[in-house]
Parts: structure tokens; C-alpha cells; sequence
């Protein structure tokens, strides 16, 4: 009865469907006497995850592995951004080309046929545009 329930408990372990208890109850068993023959490479496992349980990191793990974890996230930033840059220059590419609606052709003409009068309006012209912008910076009151 006992062999059941292990093989049943090995075939939920080998499908990863056991729980904790049930892992225990394997282990206690392969460590155990009366481990038929045709399991003893389930008793190596089972034996072999004690050993490795008993591991322990040696001093100073901690900043060694930060050593080599810090440049790769700062490789990762980068990778990032290079992404992004990359994204942000192809995807006018790779949107469909907007054909352009039919439109009028408007053909500009000469308004003044003397430079200083055309300089004049261009300078009206500014100085209205450079007297809105100046009104701006004062305080709303």
C-alpha cells in the first residue's frame, strides 16, 4: 500500500502537482530503508536536493552579485532608450502614406510693385505681431 501511495506521490512530483508536505513525505521516504531497487535513481535525487538544501553562500555573495547586476541594469537603461529612439524614428515609416486631397492651386501675386512699400508693410506687420507678443509678459491683473 505504501509503494501506491509513493508512486502515486512520484507522478504528482514529476507533473509538479505536489505540495510541500507531500515532497517531504518523498524525501523521508528515499531516505529511509526499503527503497525497492528500480527507484534508487529517485533515492540519488532525493539525496542530491538534501546536499544542495545544505549549501550556504560564502561571505561577501551579496556585493559580488551586485557588482555584475549593477552594469547590467545600467546596459538595460540604455538598451531601453535605444528602443524607444528607435520606435519613435520608424514609426513614421511604417504608418500608410496619406495621399494628399486635390486642391486648388493658388498662385500668389506681387501685392506692391515697389520694395519700399512692401518693406513698410512687413514692418507694420512685425511691429503688430512684436506689440501682441510684448503685451503677454505683463501680469494679468
Amino acid at each position: 500500500m505504501e509503494q501506491e501511495k509513493i508512486a502515486m506521490l512520484l507522478e504528482k512530483y514529476w507533473q509538479a502537482e505536489t505540495t510541500v508536505e507531500e515532497e517531504k513525505i518523498l524525501a523521508e521516504y528515499f531516505h529511509g530503508p526499503g527503497v525497492p531497487p528500480e527507484w534508487a535513481s529517485h533515492r540519488e535525487i532525493f539525496s542530491f536536493f538534501e546536499k544542495e538544501a545544505q549549501v550556504k553562500p560564502g561571505p561577501g555573495v551579496e556585493e559580488r552579485i551586485m557588482r555584475h547586476i549593477l552594469p547590467q541594469r545600467n546596459m538595460a537603461w540604455w538598451a531601453a532608450a535605444a528602443v524607444i529612439m528607435l520606435v519613435w524614428a520608424l514609426v513614421p515609416l511604417l504608418q500608410p502614406e496619406k495621399k494628399p486631397v486635390a486642391q486648388k492651386q493658388v498662385v500668389a501675386e506681387d501685392t506692391y510693385d515697389d520694395p519700399q512699400q512692401a518693406l513698410a508693410a512687413v514692418q507694420k506687420a512685425l511691429f503688430t505681431v512684436s506689440e501682441k507678443m510684448n503685451k503677454g509678459l505683463h501680469p494679468l491683473k
